[in-house]
C-alpha cells in the first residue's frame, strides 16, 4: 500500500499535533475524509535516511486540490459544483455526528482524486465538541461568528464550516478568490455580508442556482446544517460524478518528503 507520511521532528510541534491525531482517529474511515492509518515515534534510526520523530501515515492521494482545479478554469460548471458540494457536505455531516468542527474548510484543503473522489483533509485547527470559540482558520473563509471572537468571546457551532463551504462554492462558480482583499477590508465584508452586497466581494456576473443555494446567511439560525443541505435539490439529485472531462486537469502530487 502506498501511503503519505509526514515526519514531525521538532518536539514542540509534536506536542501541538496530538489533538490533530486524535481527531484523525475519530473521523477516519469515511469516504469523504482523508484516511488516517496511524502515528508512531520513530526512535534513533539505524539508517540515516530515516529521520527520528513522529511519523504520521495517511492516505496517499493521486489528484489535486480543489484550489488547483479552480485555477485551471473560469468556472467548474454547476454539475461539478453540485457534485463537489454534495461530497464535502456529506463529509461535514460525518464530522458533525462526531462533534468535530473543522475550522478550515477551503479549496486548498479539499482533495479530488484522479477517480473523482472528494475528500476533506488538514485537521490541524479542528476542535472537539458541539460548540467552539476558536478563531483559528483562514480569515477568507471564516464565518462572521468566528471573526466576532476577536473582540467578544462567544461560542458557535458546526454551521461555521457551512459558511466556509459557501465561500468555496462561489469561488468554484466564479473562478476567483477573495483572499486578495486587505485583511481589515475582508473582515468588514464578511461581518456585513448579505445577498444585497454580494457584488462588493467580486465580479458576480452570472445568475446561478449555486449562488442562491450557497450564499450563506449572516444569522446562523438561517444557515442550513449539513443534514439539511443534503436534502436540497441542488445537491440531493446528484447520484454520480459528472463526465470525467475535467479530470485531465488533476495532477499527481509530489512525493511526500
Amino acid at each position: 500500500m502506498e501511503v503519505a507520511i509526514v515526519i514531525i521532528e521538532d518536539q514542540e510541534k509534536q506536542k501541538g499535533i496530538q489533538s490533530e491525531v486524535q481527531v484523525l482517529e475519530m473521523v477516519s474511515g469515511h469516504k469523504n475524509i482523508v484516511d488516517f492509518y496511524g502515528a508512531y515515534y520513530h526512535q534513533a534510526p539505524r539508517t540515516p535516511s530515516l529521520p527520528e520523530g513522529l511519523w504520521i501515515a495517511t492516505e496517499f492521494i493521486t489528484g489535486a486540490t480543489l484550489q488547483d482545479l479552480i485555477g485551471t478554469r473560469k468556472t467548474l460548471g454547476e454539475r461539478w459544483i453540485s457534485y463537489i458540494c454534495k461530497q464535502i457536505t456529506t463529509g461535514l455531516f460525518h464530522l458533525q455526528k462526531k462533534n468535530i468542527i473543522h475550522h478550515d474548510i477551503k479549496p486548498e484543503n479539499i482533495l479530488i482524486t484522479s477517480y473523482g473522489e472528494v475528500k476533506i483533509g488538514e485537521f490541524g485547527f479542528a476542535t472537539f465538541g458541539e460548540k467552539s470559540s476558536s478563531t483559528s482558520g483562514t480569515i477568507t473563509y471564516s464565518a462572521p461568528e468566528v471573526l466576532a471572537n476577536f473582540t467578544n468571546k462567544h461560542e458557535y457551532d458546526h454551521k461555521a464550516d457551512i459558511w466556509s463551504l459557501g465561500i468555496a462554492a462561489i469561488e468554484m462558480a466564479e473562478g476567483l478568490s477573495f483572499s486578495k482583499l486587505p485583511r481589515q477590508k475582508l473582515i468588514e465584508k464578511i461581518t456585513t455580508w448579505s445577498r444585497a452586497n454580494i457584488n462588493t466581494m467580486g465580479k458576480m456576473e452570472r445568475t446561478s442556482s449555486v449562488l442562491h443555494f450557497r450564499v450563506p446567511a449572516e444569522r446562523t439560525i438561517e444557515r442550513p446544517s449539513a443534514r439539511q443541505l443534503l436534502s436540497h435539490p441542488f445537491i440531493g439529485e446528484i447520484r454520480e460524478p459528472p463526465p470525467p472531462a475535467i479530470w485531465h486537469h488533476l495532477k499527481k502530487p509530489e512525493a511526500p518528503r
